[in-house]
This record gives C-alpha cells, sequence and structure tokens, in this order.
C-alpha cells in the first residue's frame, strides 16, 4: 500500500521541475499530446521530455494513449493540481522531511562496519605476533579473519 506521505512527495517531485509544469498546462489546454508535439512546442529535445514524462506519468499526474498513437493526456489529479496552482497563485505542498531520521540511519549502518575493521586487525595482528608459530599457521589465521569480515560485509548488506 502507497503511503499518501510518499504520494504527495511524488507529485511535488514531479511539478517542482518548470519543464513538467510546462507539459502539463500543455496537455490540460491543448489535449492529447505526442512526445514529439511536446517537443515541438517546448523547444527540448525528445530525450528530456521522455525523462519529465516518466516522471510526471510515474506521479499519476498524465497517462499515456496507446490507441491514439502513444499520445499524453492530463489526468484527473494533475487537472486538480492545475486548478489549485492557478487559484491560489502559487502551489503549497508541504511534506514531512525525514532527513533526521535517515541521517541517524546511516551513522547506525556505518557502526555495523566497526566489526569488519576488528576482525581484520585481528588477523593483521595475528600475522606478525610475536609468539613462535609456523608461517602456515600464520597464514590461516590471517585467512579466518579475513573470510570472517568477509562474511560479515555480506552479511550487513542484507540488512
Amino acid at each position: 500500500m502507497v503511503n499518501k506521505v510518499d504520494e504527495e512527495e511524488k507529485i511535488a517531485r514531479a511539478v517542482g521541475d518548470k519543464t513538467r509544469l510546462n507539459i502539463l498546462k500543455l496537455l490540460n489546454k491543448l489535449g492529447p499530446l505526442s512526445t514529439s508535439e511536446l517537443t515541438e512546442k517546448l523547444n527540448k529535445h525528445r530525450s528530456t521530455i521522455i525523462r519529465h514524462i516518466l516522471i510526471l506519468q510515474d506521479a499519476g499526474l498524465i497517462t499515456k494513449n496507446s490507441e491514439l498513437s502513444y499520445t499524453y493526456t492530463i489526468t484527473s489529479r494533475g487537472k486538480k493540481f492545475l486548478e489549485l496552482a492557478s487559484t491560489e497563485g502559487s502551489v503549497k505542498i508541504e511534506v514531512p522531511v525525514k532527513k533526521q531520521r535517515v541521517f541517524s540511519f546511516n551513522i547506525l549502518r556505518n557502526l555495523l562496519h566497526i566489526p569488519t575493521l576488528i576482525f581484520l586487525s585481528l588477523g593483521f595482528i595475528g600475522m606478525f605476533a610475536p609468539v613462535e608459530v609456523s608461517i602456515l599457521s600464520r597464514i590461516l589465521w590471517f585467512i579466518i579473519f579475513t573470510l570472517i569480515s568477509f562474511l560479515w560485509e555480506i552479511f550487513i548488506k542484507r540488512l
């Protein structure tokens, strides 16, 4: 199930660009238009228009009509947005920011790499420990702790 905040954030990002807003206005004013027509009217490169169209489609503001030779039409959601924009002058969409939570999560995620450093350090220290041990034992010690650190990294990537 899609979160309402995520939907509002998608819409805010979609209409936050002047070209995408112009695409919406053109589709509202002129009706269904093809990519070529939008490219011509907005004087932009075709790949730029396609990229913007995909973002608007993802936000549910426009749809693709395959029966009309791949033209795009504004949806009721897109029309509703334009109505709000024209009646209020400018649209203010408030989307809660998750930055603090993301920052905290990244710190915790980075702390998970500490055991990797410890395992690698133990492996390296074991190679040069001042004890009477054969070279094969030292190499085996290093390989074991390197393998443990590698497996730990695989484990935390799956979290």
